[in-house]
């Protein structure tokens, strides 16, 4: 099907599925290098990467994707240049110049001057030493391979001479970045199909063959950027995501992702609240609106806590804390604890720490209770604990 599917769009599928299985050959690579489509040539480009970023002599790959920087349609022309910059080929810069200066799509010169661009600004937040690093190999990743299509600001790459149409779906506020782990099985299957009613020129692939850090490095990057806000993740989340998901050979649908996510359960004023500071503000903190905040009103120390009373046994998979606008007066550390009663309180069912001004916290599995209590375990100097939004997860609705 890779070779020879009439079907251009399951040509390039099949393509990505073998990249995604290590099972892609220099051969299919050449195959699509010399298609007649020019979507299966700029795909095909785009696959050889992972190749050429490995090991061993592919000079034949290296020297078909040359020949086609003179190809007739802009689109593969750019993903030449996008490919030369990612894998840093000698001269790229001034070949990238070179066909600026003299070609006469306007989309060349639109997009490639952006590939010449600086690279998008680094999140800011109180970040640990290892966070910030993580952070700064995300931006390099999205400065060379992802914002060709998603743009610099993470609001899409406008289409060469329609502005209102961009290539992908914007990453700025998207729902498929703060939701859950949908952000992470992107990058490990791809995602298909229309997104918000909307279905884009440039198809989301695999990132399957790139290490499990570096999943986790453009995850933490682009949760942090472009006015989102998320936790970070490492490298052994992703091991275990990619295991649990290995069986998996196709892209991911928005329909799908949206199943497999915890569901927010709204803050309703049947709740009964209660806090050892601020108590009289903690409605603040749940009423659905992002701009009105409950906090502590002192810096954080161990102690402080939340606790919340639902009129009735629900099944609950996490909780949700958002410190909105108050970056950083996220929980640097916390616990939580179930009771039956709301006076004696059983062990423990997690312990964390908070990383962004959205703490997305896990229970180890579903549990039925009617009484959930947050304690802020964490040192901040200077810092409060703040909640502008507490939201309580039921499970996903498949898993």
């Amino acid at each position: 099907m890779a070779a020879n599917d009439p079907n251009p769009l399951a040509r390039i599928h099949a393509l990505w599925t073998l990249e995604g299985l290590n099972a892609l050959s220099p051969e299919m690579i050449n195959s699509a290098l010399s298609a007649s489509e020019p979507q299966i040539r700029a795909q095909g480009i785009r696959a050889a990467e992972s190749i050429l970023k490995g090991s061993g002599d592919h000079g034949d790959l290296a020297t078909g994707i040359e020949v086609l920087a003179a190809d007739k349609d802009p689109s593969v022309q750019l993903q030449v240049i996008m490919t030369r910059k990612l894998l840093k080929w000698p001269d790229w810069k001034a070949k990238a110049q070179t066909a600026i200066a003299t070609s006469t799509s306007a989309g060349i010169r639109e997009i490639g001057s952006k590939l010449l661009a600086e690279t998008p600004k680094l999140a800011a937040g109180d970040f640990s030493k290892e966070q910030k690093a993580s952070l700064a190999r995300g931006q390099e990743i999205f400065s060379s391979v992802c914002f060709a299509c998603h743009g610099f600001d993470g609001k899409g790459m406008p289409m060469a001479g329609n502005a209102n149409v961009t290539l992908a779906p914007p990453l700025a506020g998207s729902k498929t970045v703060k939701r859950g782990d949908s952000l992470q099985r992107v990058l490990l299957h791809g995602l298909a199909g229309p997104i918000e009613g909307k279905t884009y020129e440039s198809q989301m692939m695999t990132m399957a063959s790139n290490s499990d850090q570096w999943i986790a490095d453009i995850t933490n990057y682009v949760r942090n950027s472009f006015g989102n806000q998320g936790p970070l993740v490492g490298a052994p989340e992703i091991k275990k995501l990619r295991a649990d998901t290995a069986r998996r050979t196709t892209p991911w649908t928005i329909a799908e992702l949206e199943a497999l996510s915890p569901q927010p359960v709204e803050a309703k004023s049947t709740w009964v609240l209660s806090s050892n500071f601020n108590e009289s503000e903690l409605s603040r903190g749940c009423d659905g609106d992002a701009t009105s905040r409950w906090t502590t009103k002192k810096e954080q120390t161990p102690g402080a806590w939340v606790s919340v009373k639902l009129p009735a046994p629900e099944l609950i998979e996490g909780i949700l804390l958002d410190s909105g606008t108050s970056q950083n007066d996220y929980p640097r550390a916390y616990k939580v604890e179930l009771s039956k009663d709301g006076k004696t309180w059983d062990p423990p069912i997690i312990e964390g720490k908070g990383s962004s001004a959205l703490t997305e916290i896990h229970f180890p599995k579903p549990v039925t209770t009617s009484f959930i209590r947050i304690t802020q375990t964490g040192s901040a100097p200077g810092k409060y604990w703040s909640i502008h939004e507490l939201k309580l997860l039921a499970p996903a609705k498949a898993r």
